[in-house]
């Protein structure tokens, strides 16, 4: 197998450079409460133009981003690759509407094709989170159709047979082997009716009528289902744009049809989209974190599975030079993969993994130089699949393997020459562009710096702090606050505190502490989130009883101690 070039990149990015230094208040906190926010939830107007607004779910607020240059009558992220994709809902009803793609970075929408229908209205969009499918529902024509990613070209499945004032489609986001396979529709507001359709003959079923409505009679604009907690939120048109005084509230809608308002956000608010979960450690795709633990006498490797605590066995005896060097989804099932190193070789290599099965086994790479260390892996180009980033030991150098299943369709050299007392510390998305980051501690100084990524280019290095004492050590990131950036969490080697830098990009927002004199004889091994609330939890082994636990977070808030996730001997170890 072909050995991917390492050639030293042309231009030089140097952490030495001069910063603008960040300085804030280190670790001196006490706790403070943080309120859960979820995933980022998106909107945008119809008529001649919008901007990309994120929502505020707690308030209804709405902060614009930038202009997307059409208005917009519906929006719905792709499950498997992330992308943001809109239907155009211009106030001339005779103008074509196509489909876009919105970068959410800055909100500028970009058209891939008509949808082609006659009369065709769109007022809401959603994907079968399970297949990919895009469905749209045409309130003009009754009709449900697919919608074709590639053309914009929309083919009509069936006509309903029903008649609506705008109507918000969305699917449920339950694990596969549930009720993953349902979509649910609604129209007008007071009194009206929440149907679910059956998306392959299109026909609906009035499963509730609505209740609670803040203008009864108005439309539903649009509705999605926040990822893993099914909170349907929607937005109910209080005032048309042709009265003269256009208004929009977001709200909720439970499982009896009660709706309950949130707040008032901006006036024509006409489309609605949750960005999907964070990819986390999840083996079986039920979206639950897993644990992955190899034992280092018999070189047997297993997982337990998120929610269980029971072992499972995925191969026994692999041999002891082979290392796991990084857990992540490689090939966009929705399923974490694992990554090899042989230690003597070189070779690196990859377990496709579907929960304790693994699917196949491949050789990325054969004697790649030891002087090159896999550091870890985080999805470097936004596709949903995780890249491996490595560090020369010797040299310095910075580079990345883009990966796609087993195979790297690239690799380059990020960065020469970085001073070796600059170490790489956290790896996660920072700054909610879909894209991991790096995160640096300089192992002499203490200081914290970041590499804002795109791809991989590195766009910004801000120094977020100075001379953090180096008694204070990074052990993990994750998404504390559910803001859908990643957070820092700290460990205090002396004292056993915990804390965290709840982070904004490369800015600290806050220092609280979480914990302090946490047992010595427990390690916090893992970050992630255990019980699907869109929050990280901590994991913890207790040595003395060989009890690995969790501490259930609401942001930096313990609001359940030692949940058992299971007993393993020292010999293993958890990845």
């Amino acid at each position: 197998m072909k050995v991917l070039d390492f050639g030293r990149a042309k231009a030089m990015v140097s952490l030495t450079r001069t910063f603008v230094v960040r300085m804030i208040a280190l670790l001196g906190l006490t706790a403070l409460p943080t309120a859960a926010s979820g995933q980022l939830l998106y909107g945008a107007e119809s008529g001649s133009n919008s901007p990309l607004y994120l929502i505020d779910s707690t308030s209804g607020r709405a902060t614009p981003i930038g202009e997307i240059g059409v208005g917009v009558g519906g929006m719905a992220f792709h499950p498997m690759t992330g992308v943001l994709y809109g239907v155009t809902a211009p106030d001339d009803p005779n103008t074509p509407r196509n489909l876009i793609q919105i970068d959410t970075g800055t909100g500028r929408g970009t058209v891939i094709g008509p949808i082609g229908l006659a009369n065709a209205d769109i007022s809401d969009i959603a994907f079968n989170p399970f297949d990919g499918t895009l469905f749209g529902w045409s309130e003009k024509t009754s009709d449900l159709i697919t919608i074709n990613l590639t053309t914009g070209a929309g083919t009509i499945v069936a006509d309903a047979g029903i008649t609506t004032v705008g109507g918000g489609l969305a699917f449920t986001t339950l694990p596969q082997g549930s009720t993953h396979n349902l979509a649910f529709l609604m129209g007008d507001g007071g009194n009206g009716a929440l149907r679910l359709v059956n998306t392959d003959t299109g026909q609906t079923t009035v499963l509730v009528t609505s209740s609670g409505s803040p203008a009864p009679g108005y439309p539903i604009a649009a509705m999605k289902f926040r990822p893993v907690t099914n909170v349907l939120f929607a937005i109910q048109t209080t005032g048309l744009p042709n009265s003269g005084s256009p208004s929009s509230v977001l709200v909720t809608i439970n499982s009896d049809g009660v709706m309950t308002p949130i707040g008032p956000t901006v006036p024509r608010l006409d489309a609605l989209a949750w960005s999907p979960l964070s990819p986390q450690a999840d083996l079986d795709g039920d979206q639950r974190a897993d644990l992955v633990l190899r034992n280092v006498k018999s070189g047997d490797v297993a997982f337990v599975p998120g929610g269980d605590t029971s072992l499972h066995v995925i191969s026994a005896g692999v041999p002891s030079a082979w290392q796991i060097a990084g857990v992540g989804d490689v090939n966009g099932d929705r399923r974490a993969d694992l990554f090899w190193r042989n230690t003597v070789t070189g070779d690196v290599g990859v377990w496709l993994m579907d929960g304790a099965a693994v699917k196949s086994t491949a050789v990325i790479a054969s004697r790649v130089p030891l002087q090159w260390h896999i550091v870890g892996v985080g999805d470097l180009d936004g596709d949903r699949k995780v890249d491996i980033i490595w560090r020369n030991t010797v040299t310095g150098d910075v580079a990345a393997w883009l990966m796609d299943g087993d195979s790297a369709k690239a690799s380059s050299v990020i960065a020469s020459t970085v001073p070796l007392a600059w170490q790489i510390v956290a790896i996660g998305d920072f700054n909610a562009d879909r894209t991991a980051d790096l995160i640096w501690r300089h192992t002499q100084l203490g200081h914290v710096a970041a590499w804002l990524m795109d791809g991989t280019t590195v766009r910004d290095i801000p120094l977020i702090a100075a001379d953090v004492p180096l008694a204070w050590q990074i052990i993990g990131t994750g998404d504390l606050d559910g803001d859908g950036k990643s957070d820092l969490v700290w460990y205090q080697q002396d004292t056993h505190d915990v804390a965290a830098w709840l982070m904004d990009g490369a800015s600290v927002l806050r220092t609280p502490i979480i914990a302090t004199a946490v047992p010595a004889e427990w390690r916090l091994v893992k970050v992630q989130d255990v019980n699907l609330d869109g929050q990280s939890d901590l994991g913890w082994y207790d040595a003395r009883i060989l009890e690995f636990h969790y501490w259930v977070m609401n942001g930096v808030t313990i609001t359940s101690g030692n949940v058992t996730g299971g007993y393993f001997s020292s010999d293993w170890q958890i990845q």
